[in-house]
């Protein structure tokens, strides 16, 4: 990506007119991507909705609600939630906000490679295709507000911002950097693979080669890693003072951390090696083929010039720490991939410019023409896939098919948003505000849309039937859960059936009959109110209902 003359906006001369074309493009992608806010949410979400609703009532992540993720998506929901109010479409309002923001960011960061056109294009192509409509209508909404969609604005931030470290070497541009990227672990842990690559990257283009070793040179790398690191620090002193003083520190690191490394020895196990990873691959690229092969060609592109563009090769750093961050977690769900889409989309607008300089040279053109037909090509197939994607969000939105047959089409899995809606309205119907209520499955999403408080910490059933835990450590949980459930006294239980699904193979309700100790607590003092659905639910013996 070299460096042109621009003018003071950064467009080149004579083309001035990108601004103008940059925004209404941006517009017309938002306004049919504004439709998404009308979208339930999915099960992920539930969990995330659920504990930040709680954490406005004073609890806590982890000693209070169970769960895996660590807690910068949680703080982000809470915020969300106290800002605008607990509703669905705040969520997916916050989402769509993300991604404009993170797209404007993709823009800088090209642009002071390359210049606006560059940046334009990459801009266009990120908003576009990270749209989670292109993971289907039916698993579309399951892509919204994840973990990961919050974590790549710190992620490209930092990214931006090492680069001016590299070109100023300003002492505070290293901290700031580190600590964008430690805001970006406090969503996932690993973020860490970007601020590595980021330094292994300037070890290996800012130094000469024959002197990476000299006294000087070791100094200098090893005051900005010492800096990169205090400023990834700062971000996370707060969340652990928050988290100490409430003595819920050693949950986090028991659920953030050890869980989640037998949740990945589990998956190891049980999706294979590389191969698993290839073929996950080949689908991607058999989905979205625009960003994929216009982002490899602009990758091998960017290598083959690395002399010349020697501050872009950085990307394709970028690229490999994303590829670690999603391979390192063994289960490639469609969501993860939400962390290579910026870099594709850069690079992806990188080869799209090659192909727009070289038209204007004749003797490429013979080469060039056809490429950008083959690009507008599947450019053209995509936008008709995203138009019949968009169909059911366009024909609610039009009052052409009323709230339940729009809802009935988010089914995912054994994940039925109308079921967890008519549990919602079953327990909000029948119990006050204060009423706590346990669901034993993996429906947390129910506690959030019926704003009715968990009964026990473990507001789905994962940390405890999950096929990666010991029966030690299984039972020590079940324990727990039980003297929850008897310290609070729930309104209602709900034990959940044919619930298996790929990440617990587990259903909820064989379970629930083979573990004596929550049977009989639950036959002692409830009685089977209603069979609907999926849903065993019970009521307390001395509630009148």
């Amino acid at each position: 990506m070299t460096a042109e003359r621009v003018d003071s906006r950064g467009a080149f001369p004579g083309e001035t007119y990108l601004h103008p074309l940059r925004g209404s493009v941006f517009l017309v992608i938002l306004a049919y991507r504004f439709l998404s806010v009308n979208q339930p949410l999915g099960r992920d979400q539930g969990i995330f909705a659920c504990v930040g609703q709680n954490m406005l009532k004073g609890w806590v992540p982890y000693r209070d609600l169970w769960d895996q993720k660590p807690p910068g998506i949680h703080f982000s929901y809470a915020f969300f939630i106290w800002l605008f109010g607990d509703s669905m479409k705040v969520v997916q309002a916050m989402d769509l906000a993300v991604y404009a923001l993170t797209a404007f960011m993709v823009y800088s960061v090209v642009r002071e490679m390359s210049g606006v056109r560059t940046g334009t294009l990459a801009m266009l192509v990120y908003f576009f295709y990270s749209d989670p409509l292109f993971y289907g209508y039916s698993n579309g909404y399951w892509a919204r507000s994840q973990a990961e969609t919050y974590m790549v604005p710190f992620l490209i931030g930092g990214l931006w911002i090492f680069m001016r470290f590299l070109r100023s070497r300003k002492a505070r541009l290293a901290y700031l950097a580190g600590m964008f990227w430690g805001a970006a672990f406090l969503f996932k842990y690993t973020a860490v693979f970007y601020p590595v690559s980021a330094l292994v990257f300037m070890w290996l283009t800012a130094f000469p080669q024959g002197r990476r070793l000299s006294r000087p040179n070791l100094c200098r790398f090893g005051r900005t890693l010492i800096i990169l690191l205090c400023g990834f620090g700062t971000s996370l002193v707060p969340f652990v003072i928050y988290f100490a003083a409430r003595g819920a520190l050693g949950d986090l690191i028991e659920a953030t951390v050890f869980y989640n490394l037998k949740y990945v020895v589990a998956a190891t196990k049980s999706n294979g090696g590389p191969g698993t990873m290839l073929a996950q691959l080949v689908k991607w690229i058999q989905r979205n083929p625009f960003i994929w092969l216009t982002g490899i060609a602009g990758g091998i592109a960017l290598a083959a010039r690395m002399r010349e563009n020697r501050r872009g090769v950085i990307l394709l750093f970028y690229l490999a720490a994303a590829w670690a961050a999603i391979a390192v977690n063994r289960r490639y769900f469609h969501y993860y991939f939400i962390q290579i889409a910026p870099p594709l989309a850069m690079l992806s607008a990188y080869v799209l410019d090659l192909g727009i300089k070289a038209m204007r040279e004749k003797r490429l053109q013979l080469l060039a023409f056809p490429a950008l037909a083959a690009c507008v090509l599947l450019l053209a197939l995509d936008v008709q896939r995203v138009r019949r994607n968009l169909e059911p969000d366009l024909d609610f939105a039009l009052g052409k098919t009323s709230q339940a047959e729009y809802w009935a089409g988010f089914v995912t899995g054994d994940f039925s948003f109308l079921a967890d809606m008519y549990l919602a309205r079953y327990l909000e119907e029948r119990t006050d505000p204060e009423d706590p209520v346990f669901i034993f499955g993996f429906e947390p999403l129910v506690y959030f849309l019926a704003d009715r408080r968990p009964a026990s910490r473990y507001i789905y059933n994962d940390p405890i039937t999950s096929p990666g835990l010991s029966p030690e450590a299984a039972n020590a949980k079940i324990e727990m859960m039980v003297a929850d459930l008897e310290r609070s006294r729930p309104a209602y239980i709900v034990v959940v059936e044919r619930d298996a699904n790929p990440v617990d193979p587990t259903d909820s309700y064989r379970f629930f009959r083979k573990t004596p100790v929550l049977r009989r607590f639950v036959e002692e003092g409830y009685v089977l109110d209603r069979q609907a659905r999926k849903f065993h639910i019970y009521r307390r013996r001395e509630t009148g209902c």
